[in-house]
Order: C-alpha cells, then structure tokens, then sequence
C-alpha cells in the first residue's frame, strides 16, 4: 500500500514550541490557537501538553525550568532542541497562520478518506455524509472546543472588555434595523432593535411568522434592507416562493415608491413628464441595490442540510456573513433521516433548533419566516420559540385598533423576547403593500391625557426617493 505524507513543517512546529519557552506574553496566543494533538510530531504536541499542565500547576515555563521539572526522556529531548530554535516573539502570528494552514490541510485530507470510507457503506445515507462533513470542517474553523467550561475570571474579563468597548462606540450595538439622520429623524424599526436590546447580536434567530399575505417576505425584506443596502452588513437571503429578480423587483419598488406591480409587469402609468420621472427612479433604485450587500439564492428546493451547507460556503466564499433569511421553513424540504417517524410540526421544531445552533456557528444573525395557519397558528410553536430570541407575529388590526390607530395597519405581536422581557409594547407598523414598504409606526399620547383625540400618531417612512 502506498505511504502518503501529509503536509507538515518540522521547523515551524518546534520554532512554535520555542516561543512557548522563551516568550511568557505568546503563550497564551499559542495555547488558545494550537492545540498538542494538532501537530504532525507528536512528541512535539506531549512537549506542549507537558509545558500547559506546568502553567496550570503555576510553576514557571522556561528552558530551564521545564527541563528540570520533565520526567519523560522525549519530551525533554525535544525542549532541549526546540529551545535553540527561537527567532523572534515577533512571529507568533506567521506561525500560528503557517501552522493552522499545515493542520488544516491534513484534517481535509482525513476528511476526504473517512469521507471515502462512508460512501462505500450503504447503511449510512446521504445526509449523514454531509453532517459528517459539515461537523468536521466547522469543527476546525470554529476553535471553540474548549469553551465548555469558562472560568469566571476569564468571564469577567471578557464582559468588562465588551461593555467599555460598546460604552466608548456612539454606533449600536450588534446589527441595527434603523438608522438615523443628520437632523435626528429615525428611519427603520427602532422597536424592533429595542426588543433585541439595542440591535440584533451574532448568534440571534429571529422569526416571523405571518398568514399568506400578510407581509411576512416583505418584512423581511425591509430588514434586510436597512442591514445591507443603508448599512454595509452582508446579508444572504434564501428565497425559495419567487425567482431572483421578482425578490429585486420588491426591493426597488420599496427604495423607488413605485407600485411593485408597474415594476413587475414593465409597464410604468402616468403621463409622458411622470413615466420619465418613475424610469429615473427606478435606475437610481436598481444602481442603488447593485451597490448594495443582499446575496440571493433561487431555491426551489432546499433542504435544512443544503440552507446549512450553502450558509458555510457563503462565508466562506466572501469573509463575512451578517444576515441570514430562510424564507421560509414551511417549505424546506427535510432531509431523509429527519422526517423518519416525526411530524410535519416536530420538523419545523427541529430546523428552528438547526437554525438556532447554524447562528451560533457562523456568528450571524438568523432570520427564518414562517407561516400561520388561518386560524392564526403556527405548528409546533412552543418548542420553535423555545430557540428563538426573538420572535414577531404579523397581525392586521382589527376595526376597535383601526380607529386608534389611523395610520397602521398591523401589528407585529412580540410572541418572545429574550432579552427585552415582556413589558414592552407590540409595535405597529404601515405596511404599504403596492410599493412592498413597511413602516413603523410611532405613537406618542400629549400631555398626561390618555383619550382618543389627543393621541398623536406619526409614520416614519424608511429611505425612498
């Protein structure tokens, strides 16, 4: 049988252990990057492992020291080498880089083998091949395996270093669905942003859920575009109801204030002054969205494995993934070994849970719609908010809501909120179906007076031309 040899530098791993016993400061850059089975030489990785267990016990990690306190010929045999092969501390992160690229390459190449070795055994399906590989790969980039324990005072540390960074940034926190102007004006959903607790962080799932029609892909649509077409977060969105160029209509139609049907069919209305001006705006819309960061995938079908592979790839493919939109659950088609013996709501649950763990994975936000049922329902809705931090239900306004509150037209029901609690109001919004727009709706009541007439009721619009 042929003998293959994986890729490895025999110098970069001891001049990595050498920063180790020469330079305090580096250590724990290295330890927190590298771990001892990573490294081609084992007795090189025992050389390490032995050097971690010293700092642990307290006891100093130098040359010297580590040499005198070994009781194992190899590990003290390859100190003794290594400690002659330091440069500089000036190179931890060349070889951090250098080393991980080496380590990477050998566990894609045990990948591909095991991968080989599973797709001659018929027992295993499909999909399994692709958890598989999947695990494996996010295993490598995620570097997290030793969070499952975090002391308190490296905790601490950390917390105290995110709130003096946020107190020091005038800019919200995490991903914002508004934004403001020079002269102070609020454009977006600021109600939104004060159920995540100021912005959505890397990590949330958000759901919406809404009756056909109701406006469910155009809310997200215009979360979207207030992320990557005002904002420069990158967002993917998964669009499995339209083609790609219907979902770009929706969009232009909202930035331009042109009624969607007049952009969808070609066909702009008014006299020749007014078609000029609409095909104008429409060209300023359509540059707008071309600069814009909304990726977009026409997905017939689509199975939670593939929305999960395509989300690793994106990011992979472009450095940074802010936004996901699954649009929408209902109809993801299930992997083989998901629907075996469990109900259309127990799928549901199970992508929502997927959808919850893919966020925390890639560090992105996740958005997946849903929809309700006529009766106003959504299957499976206890354990699918179970894994959701935020949650909003598209609701129209009945007539008693009509009448105080002229502007609106639904409501979007806050059905869980993680962060926020529950003592917060619903929020309203306009949702103008013909140009795809929705609004929030801000209400303020005047004085100390709480009747009817005295209840002040605006509408922001968000960006149009």
């Amino acid at each position: 049988m042929l003998s293959i040899e994986l890729p490895h530098c025999t110098e970069t791993e001891f001049e990595v252990l050498a920063i180790v016993l020469h330079n305090k400061a580096s250590f724990f850059d290295i330890t927190t990057a590298i771990k001892p089975e990573h490294f081609y030489h084992k007795e090189i990785g025992q050389a390490l492992e032995f050097l971690i267990k010293l700092d642990e016990q307290g006891k100093p990690t130098d040359p010297i020291s580590a040499v005198r306190e070994s009781t194992n010929q190899d590990v003290t045999d390859v100190i003794l080498k290594a400690m002659n092969q330091f440069i500089s501390a000036e190179r931890v992160n060349y070889l951090i880089d250098r080393f991980q690229d080496l380590h990477m390459r050998r566990t894609y190449y045990k990948i591909g083998h095991k991968l080989q070795s599973m797709a001659f055994d018929t027992s295993i399906p499909p999909s399994k091949l692709v958890d598989e590989v999947e695990t494996e790969i996010m295993g490598i980039h995620s570097g997290d395996d030793k969070k499952d324990i975090i002391e308190p005072r490296q905790a601490a540390i950390k917390a105290m270093e995110v709130f003096y960074e946020r107190q020091g940034n005038q800019s919200p926190i995490g991903i914002s669905f508004s934004t403001k102007t020079a002269d102070g004006l609020v454009h977006g959903f600021p109600g939104v942003d004060e159920a995540l607790s100021g912005g959505a962080q890397p990590g949330d799932a958000i759901l919406i859920a809404a009756e056909t029609g109701d406006g469910k892909t155009a809310l997200a649509v215009n979360l979207a575009t207030y992320a990557s077409v005002f904002q420069a977060k990158k967002t993917y969105y998964q669009n499995t109801e339209m083609k790609e160029e219907e979902l770009v209509f929706r969009v232009v139609s909202n930035l331009s204030g042109i009624p969607f049907t007049e952009v969808f069919t070609g066909k702009l209305t008014g006299e020749p002054r007014e078609i000029l001006d609409k095909q104008a705006r429409l060209e300023k819309a359509f540059n707008l969205y071309s600069q814009s960061n909304i990726y977009l995938s026409d997905l017939p079908e689509l199975t939670a494995g593939q929305s999960k592979g395509l989300a690793r790839k994106f990011k992979h493919r472009y450095g940074q993934l802010d936004v996901l939109v699954i649009d929408y659950i209902g109809r993801l088609e299930t992997d083989g070994d998901m629907k075996k013996g469990l109900q259309e709501h127990q799928v549901l649950a199970r992508i929502a849970k997927e959808s919850k763990k893919l966020a925390k994975m890639l560090n992105c936000v996740v958005i997946i719609l849903a929809q309700l049922t006529e009766d106003r329902k959504l299957e499976g809705a206890r354990r699918i908010l179970n894994d959701m931090d935020l949650a909003l239900f598209v609701e129209v306004l009945d007539n008693k809501d009509k009448a105080e509150y002229p502007v609106a037209t639904h409501w979007l029901r806050k059905r869980k909120t993680r962060r926020s609690g529950k003592g917060s109001r619903d929020i309203l919004i306009k949702f103008d179906k013909p140009i795809q727009r929705i609004s929030e709706v801000y209400t303020q009541r005047k004085g100390n007076s709480k009747t009817k007439d005295e209840l002040n009721i605006q509408v922001q619009e968000s960006h149009g031309f």
